[in-house]
C-alpha cells in the first residue's frame, strides 16, 4: 500500500484544527497540534501502518512515540508530552464528532495518560554509555557486547577492526547509515523477490531514494546496476542479517535488527568484515567474470598488503609498467585485470571510508576505469591489519604478496 491516499485524514485535521480555533485557543498554539497530528501521517503512519487517522489504535501511537520518534526525531520529554496532549485532544474530538467508538477512545486515552513508560523509554534512549573503549582498556568486557550475542552467527564486530575504529579518526562512511536503512526496510517491509531472484524495479527505487547519496539509476537499471543494494543485498545474506523465505521474499533474519543499536565503531567493523570475509565477491560479477572475481577474493590480502604501502597524503595514479615501482605495477594490474575491483570492490571501500578514487568516464564496453587512488589513514591501518591476518592465516609457503607478484607479473589467472 505504497501509494496511501491521506485525503481522508488530512480532512480530519483541518476538521481539528478549525474546532480548536473555534474553541477559543490561540491560531499559534492551533497550528502546532496541527503540525504534529500532519508529521505523524506523512513521516510514519503512511510508511508504517497505511491507514487513515480514525484508524489508528493504542499500540500505534505507543510505537511511534515511544520508539520510532524517539529515534528517528529525538526531542525532549517535554516534546513528547506536548504530543501525547495533542493526540489526546484529537482523539477526544473524533470521539466527541461521532468517528470512533468508546472501546477505541479509552484505549487510546489511556495510552495518551501513561507519561512514565514513554518517559521511561526517553531515559533508556538518552542515558549517557560507559565508553566501550575505556572498559576495553581496563581489561573487562567490551561494554555493548551482549549486543552481539544477539547478531546472527558470523555477524558479530571484529574485535581489530573495532579497535582500530575507535581508536583512529576516520572520515565519514556513508555505508554506515544506508545499510541500517537498507535493513530498516527490509524490517518493515519484506520484499518479494523477481523470479530471477532480484529487487523488483519500484522496491528498488524506494531504497536507492532512501540513501544519503542514491545512486544515479536510468529509468530501465535493475539491481545488477546499483551497487550499493547489490552489495547490501549480497552481505545481509552472507552475515545471515536476511533470509528468503519460502514465498521468495528476502526479509530481516531473527536477530538483524540488533545491528541497529551498535555505536558506529562496530557498526563499521561489522560492514568491513563481511564486505571484504563473507561476502562472495564472484555474487557481484557479471557470470563471465565469475571465476576470476573468485580468484580476486582468494587473493584479496596481497591486495591489502598492496593498499597498505600507499602513502595516505599521496594521490596515487594507476601504471601497470613495472618500470613505475614493482609494487604499485602489482596493485594496477591487479585493480584493471578484475572487473569486479574496478566496479565494485573499490566502491565499497570508498563507501566504508578505506580509500577514495577518480574514475574516467565508462568505456564503450561499459567498464570503469580508475584514473587515480588516495588511500585514508584510516583505511591504511585497516588495510594493514588485513595484510598481517593473510601472512598469519595463510597456508601456503610463500606470503599472500609473494603470491600475488608471482601470478600477476608472470601471467594472469585463468578466466
Amino acid at each position: 500500500m505504497e501509494n496511501m491516499d491521506t485525503s481522508r485524514s488530512e480532512e480530519l485535521i483541518r476538521e481539528h484544527y478549525a474546532s480548536l480555533i473555534a474553541a477559543g485557543m490561540r491560531t499559534q498554539n492551533a497550528a502546532r497540534h496541527r503540525d504534529r497530528l500532519r508529521f505523524f501521517l506523512h513521516a510514519y503512519l503512511a510508511e508504517e501502518w497505511p491507514r487513515s487517522l480514525d484508524r489508528v489504535d493504542g499500540p500505534i501511537i505507543r510505537d511511534y512515540l515511544g520508539s520510532w520518534f524517539i529515534n528517528n526525531v529525538g526531542g525532549s520529554k517535554a516534546d513528547l508530552l506536548t504530543h501525547l496532549n495533542t493526540f489526546a485532544r484529537f482523539y477526544e474530538s473524533l470521539y466527541q464528532a461521532g468517528r470512533i467508538s468508546g472501546p477505541e477512545h479509552d484505549e487510546i486515552i489511556a495510552v495518551c495518560a501513561g507519561h512514565d513508560y514513554f518517559m521511561a523509554r526517553h531515559d533508556e534512549r538518552f542515558a549517557p554509555e560507559p565508553d566501550p573503549w575505556a572498559e576495553f582498556a581496563a581489561g573487562r568486557a567490551m561494554a555493548g557486547a551482549h549486543m552481539f550475542s544477539m547478531l546472527p552467527p558470523g555477524a558479530a564486530p571484529d574485535s581489530g577492526l573495532w579497535v582500530i575504529a575507535k581508536n583512529l579518526e576516520r572520515p565519514p562512511a556513508p555505508a554506515i547509515l544506508d545499510f541500517s536503512l537498507f535493513l530498516d526496510y527490509l524490517w518493515a517491509r519484506p520484499i518479494r523477490l523477481t523470479g530471477a531472484g532480484m529487487i523488483p524495479l519500484p522496491r528498488l527505487r524506494r531504497i536507492n531514494q532512501s540513501f544519503t547519496q542514491p545512486e544515479r539509476l536510468a529509468p530501465g537499471n535493475a539491481m545488477a546496476h546499483s551497487r550499493r543494494i547489490r552489495w547490501f543485498f549480497n552481505m545481509a545474506l552472507a552475515l545471515g542479517m536476511a533470509r528468503i523465505n519460502d514465498g521468495h521474499a528476502l526479509q530481516l533474519a531473527p536477530g538483524a535488527d540488533a545491528f541497529l543499536d551498535l555505536d558506529q565503531e562496530q557498526k563499521i567493523s561489522v560492514l568491513l568484515d563481511g564486505a571484504w570475509n563473507r561476502m562472495r565477491w564472484a555474487d557481484l560479477a557479471t557470470p563471465e567474470n565469475r571465476r576470476v572475481s573468485a580468484w580476486a577474493q582468494e587473493h584479496r590480502d596481497g591486495f591489502a598488503a598492496l593498499l597498505a604501502d600507499l602513502n595516505p597524503t599521496r594521490e596515487w595514479t594507476p601504471d601497470p609498467d613495472p618500470g613505475t615501482g614493482r609494487n604499485e605495477a602489482l596493485l594496477a594490474r591487479y585493480i584493471m585485470f578484475h572487473e569486479v575491483v574496478q566496479t565494485h570492490i573499490l566502491f565499497i571501500l570508498r563507501e566504508c571510508a578505506i580509500l577514495d578514487y577518480g574514475a574516467a568516464p565508462k568505456a564503450e564496453n561499459g567498464k570503469e576505469r580508475i584514473k587515480s587512488l588516495t588511500i585514508t589513514r584510516f583505511g591504511r591501518q585497516v588495510m594493514r591489519l588485513f595484510a598481517r591476518r593473510g601472512r598469519r592465516d595463510g597456508m601456503a609457503q610463500q606470503s599472500p604478496l609473494q603470491n600475488l607478484r608471482q601470478t600477476l607479473l608472470s601471467g594472469s589467472p585463468s578466466r
